[in-house]
């Protein structure tokens, strides 16, 4: 029982009078604790009047009975005069309802409240203006089908603009009615959308019901004075942008107000710093939905915002900075780095603009460049470092557009990185870091020394701050742009001035002594930049290895915990740079520290994450002889991958209600909580420094079983069973990215130890597993992950394509043996829907491309993601190509009802150009593999499409290319009866234009030049079209020779170097014409052979051998050694190996 004196116990300063009576509370049954709350509720006394409600509010959300929640209705309403927390009770009963409830239940209860509220309503009662918005928030989809059409009416019979409290309210029912319209599914926790995806709809039910009276509410915004409530007003209003865009954007008068209304308050002279942050947040999180800035603001909007927003930005940034540089400078350097604590302002502006500049491109850029050069020509110290931070700001997210500008940017850091000014002299130092990481060649061409000389001599500044900053700079120029093509321009330039920036590093900070946090932090930060020095240039830190070795080494034994991890993370990082021959004794070293620290298990002296990946590096550079030691580190990676992980589930209340948060002990912790219906709120708390160790501990399995191959293979099966069931962890996408990537590696360490073994049993039992778990999840992954999505494709392919390699032996049909048909079903079923959705999002990406862009920075950023999703379509095409080639003709029946479907009609029908070369690759592969029957049903099709490939001439799209000249050779073999005489000629002049070059000046098109050639052959000189009018044959087989031995595709190479021999004994090839080039092509061909590459069949070397000793025989002796003598000495040892043994047929 519930009584007076229980509450007030429960209220109770005195901790165990107030424990007891929890405990005692808690006993009670569920439907016992509701019922003597609501008798509670004509308590008078204030405190109870307070706590009642909300004890009762999550009791209310345990129930599950409809119609004791329809009872409590009338009783609460009768409590709720002057009560607004009896309001937050109703709306739990609604939501309860349109949960477990049908609609029509959750509907009824909603009319009964709105009918009992309604005549106070219109006269402004908050308490029910609130409850609407609860009741909106809580039951959208009841509320939507109820209560949406009235709103109009209601408000303008409140008289809503008549106080800052009114517009507040109606404010707030407005949005959350807005965002009810746009629920389709009941849902415990409702993700919001991703802002690029949402779209601003005219049409929608927010525009055209409740727009025109957030339009009214707007224009009494110009009267509230009162902080508490614009700061309110504004909040709702930036819900509303990543929510319900369409309420604030759905007719023009809407929008112009809301944009005026945000104007209005960045006036400074009227409105506080943090009122100036609202309603810069609430802009541009609209400028950032989708179709705003593209659609729905003209250039005049934008200049207009731009001309308000971007100076307001400029000088919350310089004036939200403390000014006392000193102390400022006092303070040690951290590896996390923290703002001071009364300078959050400047940084939030600091994002804010760098938002404004992204989503309005270059007219922004108009109004901010005048406005830096006024700042850095400044002597207040504030605004030169606020210009700094602009031009950072424009970088980031301008890159492109401000091309231009990089001398000036490249002459304000160097300068100023030399500023008396320490505040300056970090940004502009920063600035410069920033710099080295854009993509712009002629930063590196032009300013590498101006940048790398200045990092140098900042790493040795006093102030630890400075020099940290300067180490993450050289970090920052070494990684570039984070583009392989990118670090290897960072390279070339860093090697020009290693040994400067190795003097400074190791005369600067690395030589301190000192144990303060900043010396440090600087230290720490030194170690990064040597071992991004050494990583970025590779085996040319050979030379400095010495100099830097020992430090590292000594260091790694130091009693300070970050130290001693980040020199052995250092010393792994230049191990692997300069490899085996140099790292040897110091990696065998390091391990003799490590390993027993892993054994023991005892000292904690140095973080384990870090122990563990540091063997990892040193397994990639030992290699096999890291598998003494595998047995010590192994099982405990294992061990940390496979833990449990910290999640918790425990009961809540509502403070954390649709909220994500991080916990307020660290970093460590995530945590949300929802309203669960017969349970309560709850709340979820995830650990997720854990899941980072379980993510790194993955990695270094990877990096074992890589480095281990066969001698992995005691590890693969425990691996294996780990590894598998993480490829759907939920609570994060690197654990299942790392893991899909991590099972290729194993599954390959696998069938490398079984093929040593001649025992494929556990590939065999895997092989299903892996291979259903990756499809399901590559169907299940969140395609905005599109790096996870991608692992998970590739990481498919890659086991595929280990199958693949397998399939010319006996081992071949061992590993499949469990494989069905259904599984190839259900994974093509999976990959071809994610293929499809990849192909809408290209769709819908390339046209945001046509419309009107803010500029190039944006066009590059969509460009970008139209790269990620080409990326994609790579491993999933070649995922339903191995599955194909796997089962042959059986595969026929999956192909025509999952394949042809999608990609048929992009045979003939896109503008897709990789839409048409994934269904290029998938018909050739057909023709090709699943027999004479289906290459002759879609041989036509495909034909065409090649013929308007090759028929673009020099005009042709290269990718389309290579496998539009693959399927002519496909079809002239399995299904030639497609070719008429016009195609032939047409296919003919295009390969003959084709390899009109030599494969030594075809450079990266040396592939197709290749398959060009073995087409070519295929087609005139090996098929039914042996007798052309319009070439003659000895122009044809000139051709072909110059383009042998093929090495690029070995299947080609087997048929064209079979063809050869058929062409020498038919007599088609001359031999005493052609003895050079046949003696240079045999040549080549048995010594790649001899060097294990699958160029040529046992058979075909028998022959090669044979035309060789006729050739020996039956030609002039000096013709022989002439030949001989233009062979390299690979060739001449594979030839005289050949022909004088025993056994004629060349093996690796």
């Amino acid at each position: 029982m519930i009584t007076t004196e229980l509450l007030e116990a429960l209220l109770s300063p005195d901790f165990r009078r107030r424990s007891q009576a929890e405990e005692h509370f808690q006993a009670l049954a569920v439907l016992d604790r509701v019922q003597g709350l609501m008798n509670q509720l004509g308590n008078t006394s204030p405190s109870i009047q307070l706590l009642t409600p909300v004890l009762l509010r999550r009791d209310i959300l345990k129930l599950t009975d409809i119609n004791l929640l329809n009872e409590l209705i009338s009783p609460l309403l009768t409590s709720l005069p002057g009560r607004p927390h009896v309001g937050h009770c109703l709306a739990e009963v609604c939501a309860t309802l349109s949960i477990i409830g049908t609609d029509s239940a959750a509907d009824a209860a909603l009319q009964k409240v709105l009918a009992f509220i309604e005549p106070v309503l219109k006269q402004g009662d908050l308490i029910s203006i609130r409850l609407l918005a609860d009741l909106a928030d809580r039951a959208p989809m009841a509320f939507a089908r109820v209560a949406t059409t009235s709103l109009p009416c209601l408000i303008s019979e409140s008289s809503a603009t008549s106080s800052a409290s009114l517009v507040d309210a109606w404010t707030h029912v407005l949005v959350n009615s807005a965002i009810a319209t746009t629920i389709k599914t009941p849902s415990l926790a409702r993700e919001l959308p991703k802002l690029d995806e949402l779209q601003v709809d005219p049409a929608s039910s927010a525009a055209q019901t409740l727009s025109p009276s957030l339009t009214s509410l707007l224009q009494g915004y110009g009267t509230m004075h009162d902080e508490e409530s614009i700061q309110s007003c504004m909040e709702h209003l930036s819900q509303a942008t990543v929510q319900c865009p369409s309420l604030l954007g759905g007719n023009a008068a809407v929008l112009n107000a809301f944009l005026q209304t945000c104007l209005q308050f960045l006036d400074n002279s009227k409105y506080s710093s943090s009122i100036q942050l609202s309603a810069l947040e609430t802009l541009t999180s609209f400028l950032s939905v989708g179709n705003v800035k593209r659609n729905l603001i003209t250039r005049d909007l934008a200049n207009s915002i731009a001309a308000k927003a971007i100076p307001v930005c400029a000088q919350l940034m310089a004036n939200g900075v403390n000014e006392h540089v000193d102390e400022w400078a006092s303070e040690p350097a951290t590896l996390v780095e923290d703002a001071m604590e009364d300078e959050d302002e400047a940084l939030f502006a600091e994002s804010l603009f760098e938002s404004i500049l992204q989503h309005l491109g270059g007219i922004a850029l108009t109004v901010a460049l005048p406005l830096v050069q006024q700042l850095l020509s400044s002597e207040d110290w504030k605004h030169a470092r606020a210009g700094l931070a602009i031009l950072e700001c424009g970088l980031v997210a301008t890159p492109i557009s401000l091309v231009s500008m990089l001398p000036l940017m490249i002459q304000a850091g160097t300068s100023l990185s030399e500023s008396a000014n320490l505040r300056v002299q970090w940004q502009a130092i920063r600035l410069l870091g920033i710099l080295g990481e854009t993509s712009d060649p002629s930063i590196r061409a032009s300013h590498a020394q101006a940048i790398l000389s200045r990092l140098a001599m900042a790493v040795i500044s006093p102030c630890s701050k400075v020099s940290a900053m300067a180490s993450l700079g050289i970090v920052s120029f070494c990684r570039g742009s984070g583009e392989q093509d990118d670090v290897e321009d960072a390279a070339n330039y860093i090697h020009q001035f290693l040994q400067e920036l190795l003097n400074a590093l190791v005369n600067g900070p690395l030589s301190s002594s000192a144990k303060d946090t900043g010396s440090i932090t600087a230290q720490v930060r030194a170690m990064g930049a040597v071992a991004c020095l050494a990583e970025s240039v590779g085996e040319k830190f050979c030379p400095f290895y010495d100099q830097i070795m020992p430090g590292l080494l000594a260091t790694a034994q130091s009693p300070t915990i970050e130290l001693t991890g980040a020199a052995v993370e250092a010393a792994t990082i230049v191990g692997t740079a300069v490899g085996l021959e140099v790292f040897r004794d110091d990696a065998n070293q390091l391990l003799s520290w490590i390993l027993p620290v892993l054994q023991s298990r005892t000292n904690t002296h140095v973080p384990l994450e870090q122990l563990l990946s540091a063997c990892a590096r040193v397994a990639s550079v030992l290699g096999e002889e890291f598998a003494p030691f595998i047995d010590i580190v192994l099982p405990i990676l294992l061990e940390r991958a496979n833990e449990q992980s910290d999640i918790s589930i425990t009961e809540a209340d509502e403070s954390g209600l649709g909220s994500s948060k991080q916990s307020q002990m660290g970093d460590d912790t995530d945590s949300f909580t929802v309203a669960v219906p017969g349970k309560g709120f709850t709340k979820v708390t995830i650990n997720t420094s854990k899941i980072q160790e379980k993510s790194q501990a993955i990695r270094a399995v990877y990096e074992h079983a890589k480095a281990l191959g066969a001698l992995f293979g005691p590890y693969v099966q425990v691996s294996l069973d780990v590894f598998l069931p993480l490829l759907h962890f939920p609570y994060s996408a690197d654990v299942r990215s790392t893991s899909a990537q991590t099972l290729a590696a194993v599954f390959e360490a696998a069938c490398a130890a079984g093929e040593g073994s001649g025992d494929m049993l556990i590939p065999q039992k895997y092989f299903p597993s892996l291979a259903t778990s990756l499809a399901k999840q590559i169907e299940a992954e969140d395609p905005s992950d599109m790096e996870a999505l991608y692992a998970l494709s590739d990481s498919l392919s890659e086991i595929l394509y280990m199958v693949h390699q397998y399939r010319n032996s006996e081992l071949h049909r061992e590993i499949v043996g469990q494989f069905s048909l259904n599984h190839a079903q259900a994974l093509v079923q999976r990959c071809m829907k994610t293929m499809v959705a990849c192909l809408e999002r290209r769709k819908s990406i390339t046209s945001i491309l046509g419309g009107a862009l803010t500029g190039e920075d944006e066009q590059e950023e969509y460009l970008g993601l139209l790269k990620a999703e080409e990326v994609l379509l790579t491993p999933l095409v070649d995922s339903v190509g191995y599955t194909l080639k796997m089962f042959r003709g059986k595969f026929v029946p999956i192909f025509e009802s999952l394949v042809v479907p999608v990609l048929g009609p992009m045979l003939s029908s896109t503008n897709d150009v990789r839409a048409l070369h994934s269904a290029l690759c998938l018909f050739v592969d057909c023709v090709e593999h699943c027999g004479k029957e289906a290459a002759s049903k879609h041989a036509n099709r495909l034909l065409e499409a090649i013929m308007g490939v090759v028929g673009e001439g020099n005009a042709a799209n290269k990718d389309l290319l290579q496998p539009s000249v693959y399927g002519i050779a496909q079809i002239s073999r399995y299904a030639p009866g497609c070719l008429t005489a016009s195609h032939i000629q047409m296919i003919v002049h295009a390969l003959l234009a084709l390899t009109d070059c030599s494969k030594e000046e075809a450079g990266d098109d040396i592939y197709l030049v290749e398959v060009a050639a073995s087409a070519l052959a295929s087609v005139t000189l090996f098929g039914q079209s042996s007798d052309l009018k319009f070439i003659t044959q000895d122009t044809l087989v000139k051709r072909f020779l110059n383009h042998l031995p093929i090495q690029q595709d070995e299947d080609e190479a087997k048929i064209c170097h079979a063809g050869l021999c058929y062409l020498i004994e038919s007599q088609v090839i001359d031999i005493s014409r052609n003895a050079v080039r046949i003696t240079q092509i045999v040549g080549q061909i048995l010594s790649d052979v001899g060097e294990g590459e699958d160029i040529a069949s046992a058979e075909t070397c028998e022959n090669l051998v044979s035309i060789l000793k006729v050739m020996r025989s039956s030609l002039p002796q000096d013709m022989m050694q002439q030949a001989y003598s233009t062979l390299d000495p690979e060739a001449q040892q594979a030839i005289s190996a050949a022909i004088y043994s025993t056994s004629a047929v060349v093996t690796p």
